[in-house]
């Protein structure tokens, strides 16, 4: 007698990542640095399986910044996936990226970019979906201007 087979895992098919929420610049470091932090949303779309959809994220950001943290995330669904044509699996990560280049007088006037390279990790293959780069324009000032910005990484201004 043959029992019953187990289902396949659920596949990942796509992965998109925002911003959202404020976008808090402190004062400078010790070192110079200024600390941007900000909460990315991320939305992973699974299909067919009994769970363990999985996807990633890599971090960058430009010039001389640094990515304290995260600079890999993995997204993962334990859930159930069967019987849907698409779950949509939701979460969200606190970025936090120091630079010099985001000190207040240096970050006026200018824009600061970063670049998420996004991954679905299916059963046999690791597809890289692309990078969606996110913008943050400051004014001149130095505050960040959310309507200037692109923080859906659509290459439009979110205003």
């Amino acid at each position: 007698m043959i029992g019953p087979t187990a289902a396949p895992p659920c596949e990942c098919t796509s992965l998109t990542v925002s911003a959202k929420g404020s976008i808090n610049v402190g004062d400078a470091d010790l070192r110079g640095r200024a600390h941007l932090r900000l909460h990315l949303k991320w939305a992973m779309g699974c299909q067919g399986g009994a769970g363990g959809c999985e996807g990633s994220l890599t971090i960058e950001a430009g010039g001389t910044a640094k990515v304290i943290s995260p600079r890999h995330a993995s997204v993962t669904c334990k859930g159930n996936c069967a019987g849907a044509p698409l779950t949509v699996i939701r979460g969200s990560s606190l970025l936090h990226i120091a630079s010099t280049a985001l000190v207040s007088h240096r970050r006026a006037g200018t824009s600061f970019h970063v670049k998420i390279t996004r991954f679905c990790h299916r059963t046999n293959e690791t597809v890289n979906l692309g990078v969606e780069t996110l913008t943050i324009v400051f004014g001149p000032a130095g505050f960040a201007d959310k309507k200037k910005s692109d923080l859906n990484g659509d290459g439009k201004p979110d205003g």
